[in-house]
């Protein structure tokens, strides 16, 4: 179980979150790629006691912050695929199945 959990998917994956956040942990999430969720149960937060934030991306000093945690803690994204450009249309559909675990990456080479 995850203390905090940060999503910017959002869809029917977030009523999944709910399981995977321990008791008095949370879940912040900032964007809905995926849409809205359906199903989401509240009482389990509230019996969990588990705490939904809603946010923006932040500052400029936020970004900053979260560069340098990112380089202290040496973070790497878990990329799921990556895509040549000229198929972002493929990766577009890819996202949309909702099947990736992990960042989608459009690259120029």
């Amino acid at each position: 179980m995850f203390d905090v959990i940060v999503d910017s998917a959002g869809g029917d994956g977030f009523a999944s979150l709910i399981e995977l956040t321990r008791p008095g942990g949370g879940i912040v999430f900032f964007g809905a790629t995926t849409g809205n969720p359906n199903g989401l149960d509240l009482r389990k937060c509230f019996f969990r006691q588990i705490n939904v934030l809603g946010t923006s991306i932040g500052s400029p000093a936020d970004f900053s912050g979260m560069i340098q945690f990112v380089d202290r803690h040496r973070l790497v994204p878990v990329v799921d695929r990556v895509f040549p450009l000229v198929a972002a249309k493929a990766a577009l559909r890819h996202m949309e199945a909702g099947a990736q675990f992990g960042k989608i990456v459009l690259a120029t080479n």
